[in-house]
């Protein structure tokens, strides 16, 4: 080919990559919102440990510019795979046979390595840290913490792509070491000294506790030693040895790294999440949960007397013989007040113009300095699900009273202004109301429930 055919064939190939990110944009824009829960999921997670369930934005453009950064970061990912084939079928031609069998590898581990320094870091750091600074933050009463939608995103990615980055340091000590510059005799006689290092950077670099310093400077150390068993590898390739014997080597290291990484980030993400429904009782018609760092979640429940180091309170009614609630809902992680009612103590709280056989949940988060969402979720038959939409709307155009049953006090309290949806077998009430407003009628739902089904526990 022609240098001006190699040209044309490269525009072809920018196109045809282009194309495919654009079109993967419109994808990752058409699911934009779950894509940033999605990411900045360890930093709400420490915010609502500290009682904040929402962010806000400054500026107008806020919200959609970091939408667009979002969409386009799940773009590039998707058309990645399409993209490096576009490379490699412009590059390929131009390679010898030997040099094409390491693309393929090297791709593969640059790819692996950066992934789980991504794993790493969203289920076992950023959790651990982001909740540590958000409590210095606050600890002393005089800071108010008002976390943006704009530097959420910015930590978020932050993190996860220098985490990406530094996990590659193996490779880097492999080619190093193919290249001759360095070798796995000298690098393992250094380890020492390395991982002095490595704890001094964690040290500097994470927040003063023992726990957040190990949690760094462990994977450094063994990220390092890691590298040095691929060095061992590509002294082998380089001495001409035996090219299975490399391969082993580096596999079998990469193996038990990734297995560990795994193993960690799963243990981390399931050792502090708590079992709220294994202590409701079997046969319970309701239940609810209220974590004590928000302000509605205290709301919920004033009298309860709360064990400092306890996140939250999960009470429950008593048996009811022929009932098998679903208690999973108390498990949502953006609400800070969880309640869930089935069978008869359900049908307490609803009118009985909504018809029997519907369950209730009713999730609420906001903050003291600004407004509140109380969503009501209504499962049931189509039929019983109409009564209740009508019975709301009634509510609404001021034609009922809303009195006669707390779920008419609490459309009541919102002054008319809720929205009522169809969603997937069950009715949905969304209520926004100022703060002050939205703990009244929490309280009010769990003191009608409570008088209704009993007290509970």
């Amino acid at each position: 080919m022609s240098f001006t055919e190699h040209l044309a064939e490269l525009r072809t190939r920018l196109l045809r990559s282009v194309v495919a990110i654009a079109v993967a944009f419109v994808a990752g824009w058409t699911f934009h919102e779950e894509l940033f829960r999605i990411l900045s999921r360890p930093v709400m997670a420490g915010l609502r440990s500290h009682g904040i369930y929402s962010i806000q934005a400054i500026q107008v453009t806020e919200a959609i510019g970091v939408y667009l950064d979002v969409a386009l970061i799940a773009a590039v990912v998707l058309a990645m795979p399409y993209v490096l084939y576009q490379a490699w079928s412009f590059v390929a031609p131009g390679l010898y046979p030997r040099e094409r069998r390491y693309v393929f590898p090297v791709v593969g581990l640059v790819s692996a390595f950066f992934l789980l320094g991504i794993v790493f870091a969203y289920f076992v750091f950023m959790p651990m840290v982001v909740d540590y600074l958000i409590g210095f933050t606050i600890a002393g009463g005089d800071i108010t913490l008002q976390p943006t939608v704009e530097r959420t995103f910015a930590i978020s990615w932050m993190f996860l792509l220098i985490f990406g980055i530094v996990f590659e340091m193996p490779l880097l000590m492999f080619f190093l070491a193919l290249l001759g510059v360095v070798d796995y005799k000298k690098l393992l006689k250094f380890g020492r000294y390395f991982v002095v290092l490595a704890f001094i950077a964690a040290a500097i670099l994470t927040p003063p506790d023992p726990l957040s310093q190990t949690l760094m400077g462990v994977p450094l150390a063994v990220l390092y030693f890691v590298g040095v068993a691929f060095a061992y590898a590509a002294g082998l390739l380089r001495a001409g040895g035996s090219r299975t014997v490399s391969r082993a080597v580096g596999g079998g290291v990469f193996g038990l790294f990734a297995a560990s990484v795994v193993l960690a980030a799963w243990l981390w993400t399931n050792s502090g999440k708590p079992a709220w429904a294994a202590s409701v009782p079997s046969g319970a018609a309701w239940a609810l949960r209220a974590d004590h760092a928000s302000p509605i979640g205290r709301a919920a429940l004033p009298d309860a007397a709360v064990p400092e180091d306890t996140p939250a309170t999960v009470r429950s009614g008593p048996p009811v013989a022929g009932v098998a609630a679903d208690f999973s809902d108390l498990d949502a992680e953006e609400s800070p007040f969880v309640l869930v009612a089935c069978g008869p103590c359900a049908a307490a709280l609803l009118s009985p113009d909504c018809g029997p056989g519907l369950d209730l949940t009713v999730r609420a988060a906001g903050s003291p300095r600004s407004l509140a969402s109380v969503a009501l979720r209504l499962r049931g038959d189509a039929d019983a699900r109409a009564k209740a939409a009508a019975f709301a709307r009634s509510v609404a155009d001021g034609t009922d009273a809303g009195r006669s049953s707390a779920l008419g006090r609490v459309l009541a309290r919102a002054a008319g202004d809720f929205e009522v949806s169809e969603e997937a077998g069950a009715l949905r009430l969304d209520i926004v109301v100022t703060a002050p407003r939205a703990a009244r009628i929490v309280a009010g739902l769990v003191s009608d429930l409570a008088a209704a089904c009993g007290g509970g526990t």
